[in-house]
């Protein structure tokens, strides 16, 4: 996801993690808030390798048919954040090609995705103080994009509004994306997961029902974020960040059908260490990678599904437990707690206030 700076009248837009003004921010493996149910439906975690590829991994996404790995690379201020691309090899490794042609301007470009037809779409801060928009579509082709153009319909074109990421569905109708809003001082309000529907070419019209659909994703006093779907969208993952408490976690809310609101969603508790975020998961359902900060550096890591059951109090659809074990033919080598233990993470910036995504 991309970090939002307001201060004053103006309104600053990077990518990154959620800081907050004037402190040192640590976040914790132990989850503060201990009422929201958790899934153990998930192995622990294995670094996942990019060959040839040595910066920063953030805002991963697999194509809809698992062979391509999009990405950017770290989002603070001053930094260049730009798209790249990888190929599969396995299951936990890729191999680099290279950033991504025709998208990279000097302002930030990343959180990209793309449907089945190679529709891409992604964030970028080219023309937010004139349009007061960020979300933008293009044609993915071999490594490049055309025909770029801004999605309309979605954007409340005011600041401190933005629309900080986006995930196109497998099929290209259905945009999720997070709506935002920010005080005259810079500190997040609300980060909330909402719904469009496409109208054609790039006009998008919010769903009507979306509030419905997400009642049960977006909590109160909560930074909900980074939305993924599975390829029938009847599985949502998330970011959900609180900012008291510096506490991230990576979140899964499963429906029945498409129709239906999304159920309660559960924290991946396999998925510990600190700022973990940016879910993305493969096309056969079964594993899911994201980024997070490790000794001071974004790496993608990946858990993959197995044969426990979720704990008592979380209650996914059916189907969702009908989904097959895929194993990968590599060794996987597990993390050791110990590098998942970060102590410190980075100062933040002295009169910003920031929202990673």
């Amino acid at each position: 996801m991309f970090r939002v700076a307001v201060c004053g009248l103006s309104v600053l837009l990077i990518i990154g993690a959620i800081a907050i003004t004037g402190c040192c921010c640590c976040s914790s493996d132990v989850p503060k808030d201990k009422s929201v149910p958790v899934s153990t439906g998930f192995t622990n975690p294995v670094q996942v390798s990019i060959v040839g590829y040595n910066g920063d991994v953030m805002e991963p996404f697999l194509s809809r048919d698992g062979n391509l790995l999009l990405f950017n690379n770290r989002n603070d201020p001053g930094a260049i954040t730009k798209l790249f691309y990888a190929k599969r090899i396995n299951s936990t490794s890729f191999q680099f090609i290279g950033e991504i042609n025709s998208v990279n301007t000097g302002t930030l470009n990343g959180v990209p995705s793309l449907d089945r037809d190679n529709n891409l779409y992604f964030t970028s801060t080219r023309s937010y103080n004139t349009t007061f928009s960020t979300i933008y579509t293009g044609k993915f082709d071999d490594g490049s994009v055309k025909a770029i153009s801004l999605v309309e319909g979605i954007s409340k074109k005011q600041a401190p509004w933005v629309n900080m990421d986006s995930e196109i569905s497998a099929d290209g109708r259905t945009l999720y994306y997070t709506e935002n809003q920010f005080d005259a001082g810079g500190s997040p309000q609300t980060s909330s997961i909402c719904i469009a529907d496409k109208i054609g070419g790039a006009m998008f019209r919010p769903c009507a029902n979306s509030s419905t659909i997400m009642r049960n994703v977006n909590a109160p006093g909560h930074l909900d974020y980074a939305p993924c779907t599975s390829a029938d969208q009847l599985q949502l993952y998330f970011t959900r960040a609180n900012l008291q408490d510096n506490d991230y976690q990576i979140m899964e809310a499963t429906r029945s059908n498409t129709s239906e609101p999304f159920g309660t969603p559960g924290r991946i508790g396999s998925i510990t260490g600190n700022i973990k975020e940016a879910p993305t998961i493969s096309p056969d359902g079964n594993s899911l990678y994201y980024h997070m900060l490790d000794n001071g550096t974004y790496h993608l890591f990946m858990v993959k599904r197995n044969n426990h059951n979720i704990s008592e109090n979380y209650h996914p659809a059916s189907n969702f437990m009908n989904l097959p074990i895929m194993y990968a033919n590599a060794v996987h080598k597990e993390v050791p707690a110990e590098s998942r233990d970060i102590k410190k993470l980075r100062t933040c910036q002295l009169g910003v206030v920031s929202i990673l995504l």
